[in-house]
């Protein structure tokens, strides 16, 4: 399956490993890159272009000369994407490389059995190597919880920044600017859902335990985003909340003959 990996970058030049993203880029004749540079005030914009003259023509770059944020840095690469490319998948990947790439082709892999939205889990659990800070994984599972309450559905991990989907709903769920530029990955699964209907999303998304995982030093998550988020929560629980219960009255009465 052709595919498109977005990968957002803000003064990412002491983070990006340039010798693997080009060693994978050649060796996966079926997968393209898409850097966005997203108003990168150090060198990232000269180490992207070396990236990309050294990759070829499986790899581009978008440059946003103003910040605009993660959330609409990865929108922006979808517009770009969907209107260069007219077929394939379309996805994206953190910089950092937290979820290696080698990643990528297991949640194709899922694509191509007939999935929608393939997302990546960072599951602890025996035969996978999982590196995570013990705080950030505790409040990760109370923050699930919360977020499945909101989506109704049994989710793991939302924020994992590795998701592959199809180009179509690629093309419902990046629509309009997302509310919560934190939170836009729980933003992008409420409109899957609301794009696929209830029934059909228990059965299309799907999450992916990754083999490997590593919380990366110098993150982009600050203090000031764990403060956000109840109120980003608040937010999307009333834009989505109502219209993914109704979505999911309506899937659940009785089937017509």
């Amino acid at each position: 399956m052709k595919t498109i990996i977005i990968v957002p970058c803000y003064n990412e030049e002491q983070r990006l490993k340039a010798d693997e993203f080009v060693g994978y880029i050649k060796t996966h004749p079926g997968i393209r890159f898409l850097f966005v540079n997203d108003g990168s005030r150090d060198g990232t914009a000269l180490v992207l272009e070396a990236i990309r003259h050294r990759a070829g023509r499986r790899c581009e770059v978008l440059t946003l000369h103003t910040n605009r944020g993660k959330a609409e840095a990865v929108r922006a690469g979808f517009h770009f994407a969907t209107r260069a490319h007219k077929d394939g998948a379309i996805g994206y990947f953190d910089a950092d490389m937290a979820t290696p790439l080698g990643e990528i082709e297991r949640l194709i892999e899922i694509l191509e059995g007939g999935c929608e939205l393939a997302m990546g889990s960072r599951i602890r659990r025996m035969g996978a190597d999982i590196r995570r800070h013990q705080e950030r994984h505790l409040i990760g599972r109370a923050f699930a919880t919360a977020v499945s309450n909101i989506l109704q559905l049994p989710v793991y991990d939302t924020q994992c920044g590795a998701k592959v989907m199809t180009r179509t709903l690629a093309l419902a769920a990046i629509d309009e600017p997302f509310m919560c530029p934190w939170l836009f990955d729980v933003e992008l699964i409420a409109r899957a859902v609301l794009a696929l209907g209830y029934r059909r999303s228990l059965q299309k998304i799907y999450e992916v335990p990754l083999s490997r995982w590593e919380d990366k030093a110098q993150s982009k998550v600050k203090l000031m985003d764990f403060v956000r988020t109840p109120t980003q929560l608040w937010k999307i629980y009333r834009r989505y909340y109502f219209d993914i219960k109704r979505l999911k009255k309506v899937d659940s009465g009785p089937s017509r003959s």
